[in-house]
């Protein structure tokens, strides 16, 4: 069984390590699949090891994960070409296989914001195939930019979720809430709660459903995809808190803030 200090230093290799850190990763994920017995660790293994480098045992897991599924160096490289950042990898079935970020809400969700706000004015984060179930007023495509545009109205986004777009479109969202040229919104994310765009969302927020089962987006063809990773949150802002809860609260956990 490796020591503490061997987990120590393969993590400091993380942490010091430039851009995303994926080759540090996968050592310390190597040497965490190492001490398997069959096909299972030692019982409480996972959790020492994260407490030791002070990391969240999902964490240590990822690392493993992600060695089991590229256990040579030749697969590594090949992965370095398709996850732009670690995050695209631990949200890789909501991001395409080629690292494009458009994977497409299922329409009962849609069909949901649009009888709480009465409508969906714009899209700010979209494209013509998401378009066939949003049908929004106005929407932005990736050549669009609407990072660059003004939004207004009543806002429904599936913002894309790589590391690098995610949070400017959850930044600029606030800002126009604030603002109030956004006069409602329902943002659709993962229910990261750790992350800056979560908190940022929340500080304002006035309700949000954290979905009871983990969304089945869907593919180009408008037909369910692989289920993601990690559980998604709905996040909502504006006056129609009784009418968000009614609405939502049969996805999942519900709460006005």
């Amino acid at each position: 069984m490796s020591s503490v200090e061997t987990f120590l230093l393969l993590d400091k290799k993380v942490d010091e390590a430039e851009g995303e850190g994926f080759e540090a990763r996968w050592e310390f994920g190597r040497e965490v699949n190492s001490e398997r017995v069959g096909a299972k660790l030692p019982k409480g293994r996972v959790d020492e090891i994260a407490k030791a480098i002070r990391k969240t045992r999902r964490e240590v897991q990822r690392r493993a994960q992600f060695f089991t599924e590229h256990p040579t160096e030749e697969v590594l490289r090949q992965a370095l070409t398709q996850y732009p950042s670690w995050d695209s990898y631990v949200n890789k079935t909501h991001v395409a296989t080629k690292g494009e970020n458009e994977w497409y809400t299922p329409p009962q969700y849609i069909e949901a914001a649009r009888r709480v706000m009465g409508g969906i004015d714009l899209d700010p984060a979209s494209s013509d195939i998401a378009q066939e179930l949003v049908q929004a007023t106005v929407y932005f495509t990736k050549d669009d930019n609407g990072l660059t545009r003004p939004w207004s109205g009543r806002v429904w986004m599936n913002p894309p979720y790589s590391k690098k777009l995610i949070w400017p479109f959850c930044e600029r969202l606030c800002d126009f809430v604030a603002s109030g040229d956004v006069t409602e919104a329902i943002v659709l994310v993962n229910n990261a709660t750790e992350t800056a765009a979560f908190q940022r969302m929340a500080e304002i927020a006035g309700a949000m459903c954290f979905h009871a089962k983990r969304i089945k987006f869907l593919n180009r063809d408008l037909e369910p995809a692989e289920t993601p990773v990690q559980g998604q949150a709905f996040i909502y802002f504006g006056p129609h808190l009784d009418a968000f809860r009614a609405e939502f609260e049969t996805f999942g956990f519900t709460v006005t803030l």
